[in-house]
């Protein structure tokens, strides 16, 4: 019964999908985030730029 679990690689296939899926999870995150942070310091950096010109 143990020889039969031990070999059995059934499930194996769908675990590695979910590693995969999580792994693509994360980087897709921390693009987002930095994407994120790019555009914020652009919307800020033409705000600036904008009051300068209202002056």
């Amino acid at each position: 019964m143990l020889h039969r679990f031990f070999t059995d690689e059934q499930g194996a296939t769908a675990v590695e999908y979910a590693l995969v899926a999580s792994l693509v999870t994360l980087v897709a995150l921390g693009g987002f985030q930095f994407v994120g942070t790019s555009v914020t310091n652009m919307f800020n950096s033409n705000e600036s730029q904008i009051l300068q010109a209202m002056d």
